[in-house]
């Protein structure tokens, strides 16, 4: 058998055991990797530590059991209870939902509210708090399971786990119910939980076997989820029970073993989804709501709906190099310091004797170069420095996130500079940073500072005279946009200069070749040779479909593990459309998500203030700061969508729809408090959360930059309320 043959083998664990075997037992390893080879490996599930246990016949898989099994509980017993983000609609269109009049949608659709949920055996009961009666809460809707005509639940969104409920109000009218949880894994386990109480003609049928496909190797193995003896799924078979038995069924033949190790490693492997291009890492084990219950079950929506593969892959984290065929372009670290300013932010010369503000502290993050606000001394530690300036605070370039030993005052310093930044310069949109002599007369700004000074009367009478020497030594630098502006800045010392030049132009040569790379890794996935495509259509006259020039190929690159080891300050970046509060216009802005939950965006353009033409500049200045630790994501349509035209020039022909997503946070809660006579603010919880909230939407350039920004934000708010 040829080693493509092989690797195209399909290896079956079915959950029964074959008894009719006579072989000895000497022969076993033999005959097990004949069958191996011919797909005909039986196992049988049972509860035992261990993925496979090895008898003659072949091997039966043990899973652990780590979920309790269900005892006799009373119909109205709750199962589940917590505050979820609920959308109610009423439509008359029978079964299937569908698109119908904005005018009759606005009369019949409810907004999303966040409501308190409560399952049971045989009800889901919604229920409102309004803020005049709370802590009281008033029966919004109730679903009887056995009770409700034509009732259905279906996964409404593969992207964030949007489920509905759908059932017949009356004759001709259908109510669809709309959830969201607070996490990916709430969602995921709410829709478990509802699963398992409905009805069987209420839900979809789940496959009683979890294939797993191992791309490297071109193999699947097939997993049996059933109980052998009563024929019922097994809910308790988790991912890591999938992984250890694949592995452990592989390791048998030394062939397979081999195989395994040369292609994949055995210290490096994990398990995801994936779904198109797309993948999900399969990371957290525990429940969010309960430590001691799994939450990587087999038996998930994404099984269940079949919107999902479960493949074995190598770990992989985002590259920090860029090959080309004669270079390897290696990530900079990233650089911080103060810096005075010569001329604005506009390029204009600051005049002598100007009160504006000079002294700022420039930090790097991926490819901005934040300008922080601020008097106070932020100079790193020395042992999270690599290389420090040769005067007191002026210089200094760090790397604390691929520091081993990075210390967690040092991680949220650096966060906290992001957050306390007025201004960002796109490193990708400077041409080039040069050295500047200057020997015309110019007063010394660097001794004393608007800021740090006692008063104005002070920094203006006593300041010193620079002598002829110190003028033509003058430490200066010119940061050169690509619209023409010159930014000129200044140090305290020429070798500090000297370095902010170096590190700044390494910083700009490095980002401008990532940008580049990033937008051909994503048109290779997006679209093949659309030439050769259209000349094979044309001999073969055959029609193009709906996924004509599409490959459905996964990176891990793009779809890396960092953003939950969280490798890095910066998680995701861009420019999308952004629409504040469900109303005005659409605008372009710069986003940036931050590891700690913060979603930033700044300005594109600076608007004259009287006729609002966009003026040229070499910043961009901060709009606003929004906390995600509260809000929820989800893939939403919307009446109004602007055209899609970004300054990169790229289009995409993906439709609108495709590309919007919301986020919605909740209003703070104030409740009047009788025993303190004063208005209480309560944090967003399970238990104190405000019901109404803003709409927050947003426009990305394609599908895949939504759902990696859909993504990218999830996994930041999971790991926020897990306390990461």
């Amino acid at each position: 058998m040829s080693h493509r043959e092989r690797c195209a083998t399909r290896v079956i664990i079915s959950p029964w055991h074959d008894k009719t075997a006579s072989h000895n037992s000497e022969d076993a390893p033999t005959r097990r990797r004949q069958e191996v080879k011919h797909g005909k490996f039986h196992a049988e599930p049972s509860s035992s530590r261990q993925p496979l246990f090895w008898k003659s016949s072949g091997a039966i898989l043990m899973p652990s059991s780590s979920v309790v099994q269900d005892q006799a509980m009373a119909p109205d017993t709750v199962l589940k209870q917590d505050a979820l983000l609920c959308k109610r609609v009423v439509d008359t269109h029978g079964e299937q939902p569908t698109q119908y009049n904005a005018r009759e949608e606005r009369n019949q659709k409810e907004e999303w509210r966040q409501l308190q949920v409560e399952l049971s055996l045989s009800t889901l009961s919604i229920y409102a708090t309004p803020a005049l009666t709370w802590p009281s809460r008033e029966l919004e809707d109730l679903v009887i399971f056995d009770h409700t005509p034509h009732l259905r639940l279906y996964l409404a969104s593969p992207l964030d786990y949007t489920f509905c409920l759908r059932y017949r109000f009356r004759t001709e009218e259908y109510v669809t119910l709309t959830f969201r949880a607070r996490s990916m894994t709430l969602s995921q386990e709410w829709y478990v939980a509802l699963y398992r109480v409905l009805p069987d003609h209420c839900k979809p049928v789940c496959s009683p076997w979890c294939e797993v496909h191992i791309p490297l190797m071109d193999l699947s193995v097939r997993i049996p989820l059933v109980d052998a003896d009563t024929g019922e799924l097994r809910y308790d078979i988790t991912v890591r029970h999938v992984k250890d038995a694949v592995l452990a069924l592989l390791e048998k033949d030394q062939a397979w073993a081999t195989n395994i190790q040369s292609r994949l490693g055995k210290e490096n492997l994990g398990m995801c989804w994936t779904r198109g291009s797309r993948t999900e890492w399969v990371y957290w084990t525990h429940s969010l709501s309960d430590e001691t219950a799994p939450t990587d079950l087999v038996i998930s929506p994404q099984h269940i709906e079949q919107t999902h593969r479960l493949e074995l892959r190598r770990i992989e984290h985002t590259p920090n190099t860029i090959e080309f065929s004669d270079e390897t372009l290696v990530e900079p670290p990233p650089v911080e310091g103060f810096l005075y300013r010569v001329t604005t932010f506009t390029g204009k010369p600051i005049p002598p004797g100007s009160l504006a503000r000079r002294r700022f502290y420039f930090a790097s993050f991926d490819q901005y170069l934040f300008i922080i606000h601020t008097t106070h001394t932020l100079k790193p530690p020395k042992d999270q420095c690599y290389q420090e300036g040769l005067q007191s605070d002026t210089f200094a370039a760090v790397s604390p996130f691929t520091t081993p030993d990075a210390t967690e005052t040092e991680i949220k310093r650096r966060l906290r500079l992001m957050t306390d930044a007025s201004r960002v310069i796109d490193l990708t949109e400077v041409s080039h940073v040069s050295r500047s002599f200057n020997d015309e007369e110019e007063e010394d700004h660097s001794a004393f500072d608007v800021d740090n000074a006692d008063s104005l009367t002070a920094t203006i009478l006593h300041r010193p005279l620079s002598s002829p020497e110190q003028r033509q030594r003058n430490p200066r630098l010119e940061i050169v946009m690509q619209n023409g502006i010159v930014l000129k800045l200044k140090s305290d010392s020429s070798g500090a200069c000297d370095a902010w030049v170096r590190h700044l132009s390494r910083l700009i040569v490095y980002w401008r070749a990532h940008k580049e790379a990033s937008l051909n890794i994503n048109a290779q996935h997006d679209f093949s040779d659309m030439f050769d495509e259209e000349f094979r259509l044309s001999l073969t006259d055959e029609e193009k479909g709906s996924d004509f020039n599409r490959k459905p190929v996964v990176d891990t690159r793009i779809w890396s593990i960092c953003a939950f080891d969280q490798c890095r300050e910066v998680v995701k970046t861009g420019v999308m459309y952004f629409q504040p509060r469900s109303r005005g216009t659409f605008s372009q802005k710069i986003f940036v998500l931050t590891a700690d939950g913060w979603l930033m965006y700044y300005n594109i353009y600076e608007r004259a203030p009287i006729s609002c033409q966009p003026i040229v500049g070499a910043i961009h200045d901060r709009k606003d700061a929004v906390n995600i630790s509260s809000c929820y994501v989800y893939s939403s349509a919307s009446p109004r969508r602007p055209t899609r035209i970004f300054p990169d020039g790229i289009a995409a022909a993906d439709v609108n729809d495709d590309s919007l997503f919301c986020l919605w946070k909740p209003l703070t809660r104030r409740v009047f408090s009788p025993r303190r006579q004063r208005l209480c603010v309560y944090k967003n919880s399970s238990k104190f959360f405000q019901q109404d909230g803003e709409t927050w939407q947003f426009l990305a350039k394609n599908r895949h930059e939504k759902e990696e920004w859909v993504w990218a934000i999830n996994v930041v708010i999971e790991q926020l309320l897990r306390g990461k």
